[in-house]
Protein backbone atom coordinates (compact mmCIF):
# COMPACT_ATOMS: atom_id res chain seq x y z
CA UNK A 1 0.00 0.00 0.00
CA UNK A 2 2.57 2.31 1.01
CA UNK A 3 4.51 1.68 -2.72
CA UNK A 4 1.38 2.31 -4.22
CA UNK A 5 0.75 5.94 -2.45
CA UNK A 6 3.74 7.03 -2.90
CA UNK A 7 4.47 6.37 -6.68
CA UNK A 8 1.15 8.70 -6.96
CA UNK A 9 2.32 11.27 -5.13
CA UNK A 10 6.18 10.97 -6.00
CA UNK A 11 7.14 9.82 -9.34
CA UNK A 12 3.71 10.76 -11.00
CA UNK A 13 3.30 14.33 -9.52
CA UNK A 14 7.01 15.14 -10.59
CA UNK A 15 6.19 13.61 -14.16
CA UNK A 16 2.79 15.66 -14.64
CA UNK A 17 4.84 19.01 -13.23
CA UNK A 18 7.30 18.14 -15.82
CA UNK A 19 5.19 17.66 -18.37
CA UNK A 20 3.08 20.71 -17.90
CA UNK A 21 6.69 22.97 -17.09
CA UNK A 22 7.60 21.38 -20.69
CA UNK A 23 4.84 22.42 -22.23
CA UNK A 24 5.53 26.42 -21.78
CA UNK A 25 7.57 27.16 -24.59
CA UNK A 26 8.13 30.86 -24.00
CA UNK A 27 10.59 29.99 -20.79
CA UNK A 28 14.10 28.94 -21.05
CA UNK A 29 15.48 26.46 -19.47
CA UNK A 30 16.51 28.01 -16.21
CA UNK A 31 12.93 29.29 -15.72
CA UNK A 32 11.88 25.85 -16.40
CA UNK A 33 14.82 24.43 -13.87
CA UNK A 34 13.38 26.75 -11.03
CA UNK A 35 10.24 26.32 -11.39
CA UNK A 36 10.28 22.35 -10.87
CA UNK A 37 12.78 23.64 -7.74
CA UNK A 38 10.27 25.46 -6.14
CA UNK A 39 7.81 22.89 -7.28
CA UNK A 40 9.66 19.97 -5.27
CA UNK A 41 11.00 22.69 -2.49
CA UNK A 42 7.51 23.93 -1.25
CA UNK A 43 4.36 22.01 -2.53
CA UNK A 44 5.76 18.32 -2.92
CA UNK A 45 7.21 18.79 0.35
CA UNK A 46 3.98 19.02 2.03
CA UNK A 47 2.33 16.56 0.52
CA UNK A 48 5.27 13.73 1.26
CA UNK A 49 5.56 14.99 4.52
CA UNK A 50 1.95 14.92 5.38
CA UNK A 51 1.99 11.40 3.49
CA UNK A 52 4.90 10.55 5.82
CA UNK A 53 3.58 11.48 9.19
CA UNK A 54 0.24 9.18 8.73
CA UNK A 55 1.97 6.00 7.29
CA UNK A 56 4.02 6.62 10.78
CA UNK A 57 0.93 7.06 12.84
CA UNK A 58 -1.04 4.14 10.81
CA UNK A 59 2.32 1.70 11.11
CA UNK A 60 3.09 2.48 14.63
CA UNK A 61 -1.05 1.75 16.17
CA UNK A 62 -0.80 -1.57 13.52
CA UNK A 63 2.79 -2.02 15.53
CA UNK A 64 1.73 -1.49 19.18
CA UNK A 65 -1.53 -3.76 18.55
CA UNK A 66 -0.18 -6.59 20.19
CA UNK A 67 -0.30 -4.56 23.48
CA UNK A 68 -4.41 -3.44 22.79
CA UNK A 69 -5.74 -6.73 22.42
CA UNK A 70 -5.41 -9.18 25.12
CA UNK A 71 -5.29 -12.48 22.77
CA UNK A 72 -2.43 -11.02 21.33
CA UNK A 73 -0.56 -9.97 24.13
CA UNK A 74 -0.36 -13.33 25.45
CA UNK A 75 0.56 -14.65 22.47
CA UNK A 76 3.64 -12.57 21.86
CA UNK A 77 4.15 -12.92 25.62
CA UNK A 78 4.54 -16.34 26.05
CA UNK A 79 7.20 -16.53 23.72
CA UNK A 80 10.87 -17.02 24.63
CA UNK A 81 11.71 -13.64 23.25
CA UNK A 82 13.01 -10.46 25.32
CA UNK A 83 10.68 -7.84 25.22
CA UNK A 84 13.38 -5.70 23.95
CA UNK A 85 14.01 -8.04 20.97
CA UNK A 86 10.33 -8.10 20.64
CA UNK A 87 10.19 -4.53 20.05
CA UNK A 88 13.10 -3.95 18.21
CA UNK A 89 11.99 -6.37 15.82
CA UNK A 90 8.86 -4.80 15.58
CA UNK A 91 10.30 -1.07 15.17
CA UNK A 92 12.45 -2.22 12.15
CA UNK A 93 9.69 -3.80 10.43
CA UNK A 94 8.07 -0.57 10.47
CA UNK A 95 10.73 1.32 9.35
CA UNK A 96 12.12 -0.96 6.59
CA UNK A 97 8.13 -1.30 5.28
CA UNK A 98 8.22 2.48 4.91
CA UNK A 99 11.96 2.88 3.71
CA UNK A 100 11.79 -0.07 1.14
CA UNK A 101 9.01 2.03 -0.33
CA UNK A 102 10.45 4.99 0.04
CA UNK A 103 13.87 4.23 -1.72
CA UNK A 104 12.27 2.99 -4.38
CA UNK A 105 10.29 5.75 -5.40
CA UNK A 106 13.11 8.17 -4.72
CA UNK A 107 14.94 6.07 -7.82
CA UNK A 108 12.38 6.40 -9.91
CA UNK A 109 11.53 9.84 -9.18
CA UNK A 110 15.54 10.49 -9.60
CA UNK A 111 15.56 8.69 -13.22
CA UNK A 112 12.61 10.48 -14.48
CA UNK A 113 14.20 13.90 -13.48
CA UNK A 114 17.28 12.89 -15.31
CA UNK A 115 15.67 11.24 -18.19
CA UNK A 116 13.28 14.32 -18.90
CA UNK A 117 16.99 16.81 -19.06
CA UNK A 118 16.79 18.17 -15.44
CA UNK A 119 19.55 16.55 -13.46
CA UNK A 120 20.79 19.62 -12.57
CA UNK A 121 22.63 19.76 -9.08
CA UNK A 122 19.88 22.33 -7.93
CA UNK A 123 16.98 19.86 -8.40
CA UNK A 124 18.52 16.70 -7.37
CA UNK A 125 19.40 18.95 -3.94
CA UNK A 126 16.03 20.07 -3.59
CA UNK A 127 14.51 16.38 -4.38
CA UNK A 128 17.11 14.70 -1.81
CA UNK A 129 16.45 17.99 0.77
CA UNK A 130 12.87 17.31 0.68
CA UNK A 131 12.80 13.39 0.98
CA UNK A 132 15.25 13.66 3.81
CA UNK A 133 12.76 16.09 6.04
CA UNK A 134 9.40 13.78 5.17
CA UNK A 135 12.34 11.20 6.14
CA UNK A 136 12.88 13.01 9.50
CA UNK A 137 8.81 13.45 9.99
CA UNK A 138 8.26 9.71 9.72
CA UNK A 139 10.49 8.92 12.07
CA UNK A 140 8.78 12.00 14.44
CA UNK A 141 5.73 10.60 14.03
CA UNK A 142 6.51 6.95 14.50
CA UNK A 143 8.34 7.58 17.94
CA UNK A 144 5.08 9.77 18.92
CA UNK A 145 2.84 7.27 17.74
CA UNK A 146 4.82 4.26 19.66
CA UNK A 147 5.48 6.67 22.91
CA UNK A 148 1.61 7.27 22.86
CA UNK A 149 0.85 3.67 22.60
CA UNK A 150 2.65 2.29 25.38
CA UNK A 151 1.12 5.59 27.44
CA UNK A 152 -2.48 4.68 27.07
CA UNK A 153 -2.51 1.23 26.25
CA UNK A 154 -5.76 1.53 23.76
CA UNK A 155 -5.67 2.45 20.41
CA UNK A 156 -8.60 5.15 20.91
CA UNK A 157 -6.78 7.00 23.66
CA UNK A 158 -3.71 6.65 21.95
CA UNK A 159 -4.97 8.94 19.20
CA UNK A 160 -6.55 11.40 21.66
CA UNK A 161 -3.02 11.54 22.78
CA UNK A 162 -1.81 11.74 19.63
CA UNK A 163 -4.12 14.92 18.66
CA UNK A 164 -2.83 16.49 22.23
CA UNK A 165 0.98 16.09 21.30
CA UNK A 166 0.30 17.46 17.69
CA UNK A 167 -1.49 20.66 19.33
CA UNK A 168 1.48 20.98 21.79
Amino acid sequence: IYFIILFLSMPVALLIKINNTLGVISWDHARKVLEITETISHGLILLWGALAIAFAVFSGILFMNFITERKKAYLYHSFPIKRKTHFIVHIAVCISGFLIAFVANILISVLILVAKGFGDSLIISAFLSSVAISAVFFLLALSLTVLACALTGQNNASFFLLLCFAFL
